[in-house]
């Protein structure tokens, strides 16, 4: 067991069947909205020390009855009262999906830490120290001299004690929530430290099979697999066409639904093959460049084939055509055309901002892509929305076949023309490495709109004829230019012997791990739940946890050493003064914030017994500590006067009854005042 983690003294009996007790899940469940479960905040009562744990800055009266345990009558709360509930600690996660996740985990911990503390406690010495004669005797009287009950006895009252007893050993939970608190933290770093190598590990090796195979898919492809796997692709659709519903193929024996499957993954396997041959392709000009690859600058022929919605024959034309008439349903009727002038709008001011420096730790690339992605797709549908409303007044059709070789061009120009104002605004802001990466994607777009412009008058069949030639010439210059480069080289300069010198240094092999993108991931929603490769997606996308960046923000900074061992990279700071709310974990004033004043406020007729030191906190607290001196010189003057006031009224009234008592005596001796006076004043000197 380890050192830090909660000791059970006397584990619960778990033999009996636990009907309300809920299986709990398989793994950590995604934050349904970013930020959810990065802060948990801890409140403690201020009477019974118990803990509540809340994903919020405030809480609610469920709490009460989901984290806390029936204790019986006269030991719960019947309403929350804000005012008992304080501020404990915030523990802080770093801003991350990670990190989000990793909160999520560390709450759930947390209550099952607490609910084993209740379940499972070392009872109190104080439970079983027997009551002596004296105690016993007291509440013997107490017994007697209340009212009420008279049938109970005195170890009926020692009974109720201890049960009172047992419930405060429950209700506190301050010391072991801080220590389950490390306790988590620890526990979450040892698994950091065990899964993260692992799992690049797992990753690393998957990134080897998946370069391993697309360069062997790309090496078949030049060998004339591709052209072969069409055939196939094209001989298996016949056959399914031909085959009558209920009865197995001749030549594979398999049913009609078998012969798709099939076909489905022949398509696939087209597919694959397609984007490895363009990713090795632009992988190798990239290196030749010494430059990264752009994915953008892929040749506009096999642009259609990258996408992974094509099934059989190349058909860009017919899908290019339906893109447009869901573009054109979108602009007209679902108001898309102002959504996507809203996204542009924020886009170019999210982008002014970063180029400005208002903003920090912003993709300036990602939002200048996205920009450029949006401007076009906005032109497409502006264009397609009108050729719909013009086909409509004519009466033609709507497909947009017709149409579309026309706006793919004008889309292309639009493009050129965005990337050329592109370039201009990287050379008027001096960024090279942008001025860079514009003008390889604006080369990819002019060569794609030469492209366009001179297959713009042909049909969808001839189309796809000159895309097929265009490919078996790609992959035969390459061949050409690899044949040719060693013969075209220069002469190896010799030496003053007519020796040769020692040859130049051999090209270096492509770093494919780094320039070789990844396959196109695969739709979740498509996969298996049970399956493995469901399975692999879950390992590699569950966070690895990390201590790095963790906080954890006290309301008393001497509360962290009831834990014996905290994580090194854990910081612990102060939380600041608040009332019944936890200070939001971004607010860095709430630390340092002065309460002289708001007391100063709120209790006018008290002395300011807050205020500190005038060397402490400056020329303020000093004139409220000045204020505070005369206010308690004045309370102490204005007492003697009251004193002086009722003394003198005291002495007044003494005199008048003293003169009362002897009138009385005068009329009962039948004397006068002065007699009576001088015959007292006779017995006063006989009795001195």
């Amino acid at each position: 067991m380890s050192p830090y983690s909660p000791i059970l003294i006397h584990s619960p009996d778990f033999s009996r069947p636990a009907h309300n007790m809920r299986k709990a899940p398989a793994r950590i469940p995604r934050p349904t909205n970013p930020g959810h479960g990065r802060y948990i905040y801890a409140y403690a009562h201020t009477r019974t020390s118990q803990v509540l744990y809340s994903l919020t800055r405030h809480l609610t009266p469920s709490q009460l009855s989901k984290q806390l345990p029936d204790l019986g009558a006269n030991h719960a709360d019947s309403k929350l009262r804000k005012d008992l509930w304080q501020p404990f600690f915030t523990l802080c996660l770093p801003e991350t999906e990670s990190g989000d996740r990793q909160g999520l985990h560390a709450f759930k911990k947390l209550r099952e830490y607490r609910k084993l503390h209740e379940l499972s406690w070392k009872p109190s010495p104080l439970l079983s120290k027997p009551w002596t004669e004296g105690e016993i005797e007291e509440l013997k009287q107490t017994l007697n001299t209340r009212g009420g009950n008279k049938k109970e006895s005195v170890y009926d009252l020692i009974k109720r004690e201890k049960k009172k007893m047992r419930v405060r050993e429950v209700q506190d939970q301050k010391a072991n929530s801080i220590a389950d608190l490390a306790a988590v933290l620890l526990e979450q770093e040892d698994l950091g430290a065990l899964t993260g190598p692992m799992r690049e590990a797992e990753k690393k090796e998957l990134r080897q099979k998946e370069v391993t195979e697309m360069l062997d898919l790309a090496a078949q492809a030049d060998a004339g697999g591709l052209q072969k796997l069409g055939e196939e692709v094209a001989q298996m659709q016949t056959r399914i066409e031909e085959l009558p519903d209920g009865q197995e193929d001749a030549v594979t024996g398999l049913s009609k639904t078998k012969l798709k499957h099939e076909l489905y993954k022949m398509n696939g396997r087209k597919l694959r093959m397609e984007f490895s041959v363009n990713a090795v392709r632009q992988a190798r000009n990239a290196h030749e460049r010494g430059a990264a690859p752009s994915q953008t600058t892929a040749s506009p022929i096999h642009s259609s084939t990258m996408t992974g919605k094509k099934k059989g024959p190349s058909n860009a034309i017919t899908e290019y055509a339906k893109q447009l008439r869901t573009l054109s349903h979108k602009g007209m009727h679902r108001g898309a055309l102002r959504q996507l002038d809203e996204k542009i709008a924020a886009t170019q001011q999210s982008l002014d901002d970063a180029l400005n420096g208002i903003t920090e730790d912003v993709d300036i690339e990602k939002l200048q892509s996205k920009l450029l992605l949006n401007k076009v797709t906005k032109y497409k549908m502006e264009l397609a929305a009108e050729a719909t409303e013009a086909a409509q007044k004519e009466g033609r059709s709507t497909d947009l076949k017709d149409e579309t070789p026309r706006i793919r061009v004008k889309a292309q120009e639009y493009k050129v023309q965005l990337l050329q104002q592109d370039v201009e605004n990287a050379q008027q802001r001096d960024n090279s490495e942008r001025i860079e990466q514009v003008e390889d994607m604006l080369t990819g777009a002019k060569q794609s709109l030469e492209f366009l412009k001179s297959v713009e008058g042909l049909s969808e069949e001839e189309f796809q004829r000159v895309e097929q030639t265009s490919r078996q010439r790609t992959a035969s210059t390459e061949e050409d230019l690899a044949r040719t480069e060693p013969a075209d080289s220069p002469t190896q300069p010799k030496t003053a012997e007519g020796e040769p010198q020692a040859e130049a240094q051999q090209p270096t092999e492509p770093d494919w791990m780094t320039l070789l993108p990844s396959f196109p991931g695969r739709d979740p929603s498509h996969i298996p739940k049970r399956g493995p490769l469901k399975q692999q997606l879950r390992r590699l996308h569950s966070p690895v946890f990390t201590t790095e960046g963790v906080k954890v923000q006290w309301s008393n900074l001497l509360d962290l050493e009831y834990a014996a061992e905290w994580p090194a990279n854990v910081s612990h700071e102060r939380m600041g003064w608040t009332r019944y709310q936890a200070p939001h974990p971004q607010d860095a004033q709430a630390a340092d914030l002065d309460i002289s004043g708001f007391k100063q406020k709120q209790w006018r007729n008290r002395s300011a017994n807050w205020v500190p030191a005038p060397e402490e906190a400056g020329e303020e607290a000093g004139e409220l500590a000045l204020e505070g001196k005369s206010r308690t010189v004045e309370e102490s003057s204005r007492a003697e006067f009251v004193e002086g006031v009722k003394e003198r009224v005291q002495r007044t009234l003494r005199a008048r009854r003293e003169e009362e008592e002897r009138r009385k005596r005068a009329a009962k001796l039948g004397l006068s005042l002065d007699a009576g006076s001088e015959a007292q004043a006779g017995m006063s000197e006989v009795r001195v």
